[in-house]
């Protein structure tokens, strides 16, 4: 069976083939590096990782490339209010947010291109679009990206101008279309986040930077995108106007978001009391395993409401899974059940309901059925020695697409 994944492009489920035979370019949108990086961002990044995971368990080859975002409002204001160096916060969170991924068990990206090292690949990207008449420069010397160049604005997310547009964007608005900032000038001299080129001292936009670093690192046509829904507008809608305006040819075949986490049935606020971390998580005394299964239980397209019973009971589960595996070890009759049809049958519905838009909900289900079958067999003493080994080859096999074993 071909894998099938909803593409928020076309707004419809459809066969995944890459560009290249056996090699998929896959670009996923990184972190900011001004905090911690909270739950809801990591549903994210573990789908992302699950998916990276089942591709390769087809055969393909994934460069993968994830940007970290050290250069933007956020970083500058906190830094700022801090009194340090923009690159002493940054790194620090940086740091941090390595050490989350390892804790989650994903896999790293092959590159993670940073904004302030590239700084000159953006900045080229930005002269790139004016030449070609994609943008202007203001009268303050900052350059803005023109929408009323690119027809098809709007492609992705369904926002498209009503009228011709004259408003600007200086800040992000979630709302409307507007000509949106891709080069902000800046005094020099030393200001923080200030950098010098052929465009005139200043500091890119935001959305150019993906963009840019996709293009450098991938080239002009990319075969995957991802990042959360909130993300499809403005800044992927506004990354393929940036990169089809820079290239001339489609940026990304293939868009997957994954939907919002909510916390007890509201919006994640610091406000409301329901933040979290994923190191308050750990620290609250939960295995990280257990927010990772938590986050594979429910379809990516689907909103996760997060709360620390549904977190108890994966807890649970990968208690069991864990114990299973090491009571395996001990299996060593000849005789009962060597489990041959149902690891089979197993296998069959698991790559089904993943290559279903990557349905981990109902993969994790036919998982745990099969465990609870080995469960039933090892407690009557009717699982063989030989099953006990076909067992642990299948649960090898799923934790290589899972990723549920490891330890922080």
């Amino acid at each position: 069976m071909a894998l099938k994944l909803y593409n928020t492009l076309t707004r419809r489920k459809e066969v995944f083939r890459p560009l290249k035979k056996g090699e998929v370019l896959y670009y996923t949108c990184g972190p900011t590096v001004h905090d911690y990086a909270h739950i809801g961002n990591f549903r994210t990044f573990v789908v992302q990782d699950v998916l990276k995971r089942w591709l390769q368990s087809k055969g393909y080859r994934v460069r993968h490339v994830m940007n970290i975002t050290d250069v933007d409002e956020k970083t500058l204001e906190r830094a700022a209010r801090k009194k340090i160096p923009l690159e002493e916060l940054t790194s620090r969170y940086e740091k941090a947010f390595f050490e989350d991924l390892d804790c989650l068990n994903i896999k790293r990206a092959d590159r993670y291109p940073r904004v302030s090292d590239n700084i000159p690949v953006i900045a080229g990207m930005v002269e790139g679009l004016l030449g070609r008449g994609h943008a202007f420069r203001d009268s303050d010397g900052s350059i803005y990206y023109d929408i009323n160049t690119c027809p098809d604005y709007g492609k992705l997310s369904g926002n498209r101008p009503k009228r011709r547009i004259r408003a600007k964007m200086p800040r992000e608005d979630y709302q409307r279309p507007k000509n949106f900032l891709l080069w902000k000038r800046c005094e020099g001299g030393g200001e923080m986040g200030c950098w010098d080129s052929r465009l005139g001292s200043g500091r890119p936009g935001w959305h150019i930077e993906c963009a840019a670093l996709a293009n450098r690192y991938l080239g002009e046509t990319i075969d995957i995108h991802s990042g959360g829904v909130d993300l499809i507008f403005p800044h992927h809608e506004n990354e393929i106007a940036e990169a089809e305006g820079f290239s001339g040819k489609p940026f990304s075949r293939f868009w997957v978001h994954v939907e919002h986490l909510i916390v007890y049935g509201r919006k994640m606020s610091k406000s409301a009391g329901n933040f979290f971390t994923l190191r308050q998580i750990i620290r609250r005394g939960y295995d990280p395993r257990a927010m990772r299964l938590l986050y594979l239980k429910t379809h990516y397209r689907e909103r996760l409401d997060f709360d620390f019973e549904r977190l108890e009971e994966a807890g649970s589960e990968i208690g069991f899974l864990l114990e299973l595996a090491r009571r395996l070890e001990g299996i060593k009759g000849p005789a009962g059940s060597g489990l041959s049809e149902e690891i089979e049958a197993f296998k069959r519905d698991f790559t089904a309901a993943m290559d279903d838009d990557l349905h981990t909900d109902l993969a994790w289900k036919t998982y745990l059925a099969l465990l609870h079958k080995a469960d039933e067999a090892m407690e009557s003493g009717g699982l063989s020695k030989e099953g006990a080994g076909r067992l642990r080859s299948a649960m090898e096999w799923v934790d290589s697409i899972f990723g549920l074993m490891g330890e922080c």
